[in-house]
């Protein structure tokens, strides 16, 4: 299976499995998330929880505790939310609560 980077909105871990969701269609695979996002660019894919990897690209809205991606709402996990508001280059004081 080939997946085009542009296309793939996020990652979702489910145990031993990924949920891999493009602009188009879904696939599982067997594999943790983990290793699924080592594969992936680190410039155009971010950890935001430990269940979930987002396409920097597709993000539409960044709230406090979660992300927009289309119609899906992301949680962000609070160990990795300081790490995204440098990386996305937002400030706290921005965040909209």
């Amino acid at each position: 299976m080939r997946i085009n980077y542009n296309e793939l909105l996020f990652v979702e871990g489910l145990k031993d499995y990924t949920l891999i969701r493009t602009l188009y269609k879904k696939y599982i695979v067997h594999k943790n998330i983990g290793n699924f996002t080592n594969y992936l660019p680190r410039d155009k894919f971010i950890r935001i929880h430990k269940s979930y990897t987002v396409g920097i690209d597709h993000i539409e809205t960044v709230a406090s505790n979660e992300i927009e991606i289309g119609p899906h709402l992301i949680p962000i996990g609070r160990s990795y939310r300081k790490k995204i508001l440098f990386l996305l280059r937002i400030k706290e004081t921005k965040i909209l609560e």
